[in-house]
Protein backbone atom coordinates (compact mmCIF):
# COMPACT_ATOMS: atom_id res chain seq x y z
CA UNK A 1 0.00 0.00 0.00
CA UNK A 2 3.08 2.18 0.46
CA UNK A 3 4.19 1.91 -2.40
CA UNK A 4 0.59 2.29 -4.22
CA UNK A 5 -0.12 5.17 -2.40
CA UNK A 6 4.13 6.69 -3.26
CA UNK A 7 3.05 5.92 -6.90
CA UNK A 8 -0.41 8.04 -7.17
CA UNK A 9 1.96 11.22 -5.57
CA UNK A 10 4.73 10.55 -8.00
CA UNK A 11 2.52 10.29 -11.05
CA UNK A 12 0.84 13.27 -10.11
CA UNK A 13 -2.54 12.22 -8.51
CA UNK A 14 -3.31 13.84 -6.09
CA UNK A 15 -2.12 17.07 -7.27
CA UNK A 16 -4.34 16.40 -9.95
CA UNK A 17 -7.06 16.26 -7.59
CA UNK A 18 -5.91 19.51 -5.51
CA UNK A 19 -6.24 21.46 -8.81
CA UNK A 20 -9.45 20.46 -9.45
CA UNK A 21 -10.75 21.73 -6.38
CA UNK A 22 -8.69 24.81 -6.17
CA UNK A 23 -9.86 25.91 -10.00
CA UNK A 24 -13.27 24.70 -10.06
CA UNK A 25 -16.67 26.58 -10.73
CA UNK A 26 -19.83 25.16 -10.96
CA UNK A 27 -19.71 25.18 -14.21
CA UNK A 28 -16.12 23.12 -14.78
CA UNK A 29 -15.92 20.71 -12.28
CA UNK A 30 -18.51 17.99 -10.40
CA UNK A 31 -16.96 16.40 -7.49
CA UNK A 32 -18.54 13.08 -6.76
CA UNK A 33 -17.29 10.64 -3.76
CA UNK A 34 -17.79 7.52 -4.32
CA UNK A 35 -19.49 6.67 -0.91
CA UNK A 36 -21.93 8.95 -2.24
CA UNK A 37 -22.57 7.05 -5.93
CA UNK A 38 -22.45 3.60 -3.46
CA UNK A 39 -24.35 5.13 -0.45
CA UNK A 40 -28.29 5.68 0.46
CA UNK A 41 -28.40 8.28 -1.69
CA UNK A 42 -26.93 7.14 -4.86
CA UNK A 43 -30.30 7.68 -7.38
CA UNK A 44 -30.22 11.26 -6.13
CA UNK A 45 -26.57 11.65 -6.86
CA UNK A 46 -26.62 9.93 -10.27
CA UNK A 47 -29.62 11.95 -11.07
CA UNK A 48 -27.32 15.24 -10.08
CA UNK A 49 -24.69 14.31 -12.28
CA UNK A 50 -27.20 13.84 -15.19
CA UNK A 51 -28.54 16.91 -14.76
CA UNK A 52 -24.85 18.27 -14.42
CA UNK A 53 -24.14 17.06 -17.89
CA UNK A 54 -27.85 17.76 -19.33
CA UNK A 55 -29.18 14.63 -20.06
CA UNK A 56 -32.75 13.81 -19.31
CA UNK A 57 -33.45 10.83 -17.88
CA UNK A 58 -36.66 9.77 -16.73
CA UNK A 59 -36.94 8.42 -13.38
CA UNK A 60 -38.08 5.12 -14.57
CA UNK A 61 -34.57 4.86 -16.42
CA UNK A 62 -32.59 5.85 -13.93
CA UNK A 63 -34.34 2.87 -11.41
CA UNK A 64 -33.49 0.67 -14.00
CA UNK A 65 -29.90 1.45 -14.74
CA UNK A 66 -29.81 1.86 -10.70
CA UNK A 67 -30.86 -1.83 -10.47
CA UNK A 68 -28.70 -3.23 -13.44
CA UNK A 69 -25.85 -1.93 -12.08
CA UNK A 70 -26.72 -2.00 -8.45
CA UNK A 71 -23.92 -3.80 -6.38
CA UNK A 72 -26.22 -6.84 -5.78
CA UNK A 73 -26.51 -7.34 -9.67
CA UNK A 74 -22.85 -7.02 -10.28
CA UNK A 75 -21.75 -9.29 -7.66
CA UNK A 76 -23.97 -11.91 -8.48
CA UNK A 77 -26.72 -11.22 -5.91
CA UNK A 78 -24.45 -10.84 -2.62
CA UNK A 79 -25.27 -8.14 -0.07
CA UNK A 80 -23.35 -5.51 0.06
CA UNK A 81 -20.73 -6.56 3.21
CA UNK A 82 -20.53 -10.05 2.50
CA UNK A 83 -16.79 -10.13 1.12
CA UNK A 84 -15.56 -12.02 -2.24
CA UNK A 85 -11.90 -11.37 -1.98
CA UNK A 86 -11.43 -13.14 -5.40
CA UNK A 87 -14.60 -11.11 -6.95
CA UNK A 88 -13.77 -7.62 -8.76
CA UNK A 89 -17.08 -6.78 -6.87
CA UNK A 90 -14.90 -7.99 -3.74
CA UNK A 91 -17.16 -6.31 -0.63
CA UNK A 92 -19.57 -3.24 -2.14
CA UNK A 93 -18.63 -1.10 1.13
CA UNK A 94 -17.37 2.29 1.12
CA UNK A 95 -14.80 3.48 3.22
CA UNK A 96 -13.33 -0.25 3.77
CA UNK A 97 -10.22 0.46 2.35
CA UNK A 98 -9.57 2.44 5.68
CA UNK A 99 -9.47 -1.74 7.44
CA UNK A 100 -6.42 -2.48 5.90
CA UNK A 101 -4.23 0.71 6.85
CA UNK A 102 -2.25 0.27 9.20
CA UNK A 103 -1.04 3.21 11.62
CA UNK A 104 2.06 4.24 9.55
CA UNK A 105 -0.09 3.63 6.15
CA UNK A 106 -2.71 6.26 7.74
CA UNK A 107 0.11 8.62 8.27
CA UNK A 108 1.68 8.68 4.91
CA UNK A 109 -1.93 8.98 3.47
CA UNK A 110 -2.85 11.67 5.27
CA UNK A 111 0.18 13.48 5.04
CA UNK A 112 -0.53 12.92 0.86
CA UNK A 113 -3.76 14.13 0.72
CA UNK A 114 -4.07 16.82 3.77
CA UNK A 115 -5.21 19.32 1.23
CA UNK A 116 -8.06 17.13 0.15
CA UNK A 117 -9.62 16.44 2.98
CA UNK A 118 -13.30 17.83 1.77
CA UNK A 119 -12.49 14.45 -0.51
CA UNK A 120 -11.22 12.47 2.30
CA UNK A 121 -13.46 13.35 4.76
CA UNK A 122 -12.61 10.23 6.81
CA UNK A 123 -8.93 11.23 7.53
CA UNK A 124 -10.37 11.45 11.22
CA UNK A 125 -10.22 7.46 11.43
CA UNK A 126 -7.87 5.16 13.48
Amino acid sequence: IMYYIDYLSDVGIFRQQESWLNNKSEEDVKVVRFSNITGESSKECFGDIFDYLNIDVEDDVLEELMEDHSFGSKSGGREKGKEDKSSHYRKGKSGDWQNHFDDGIVEKFRREVASLTCLYKSLEWK
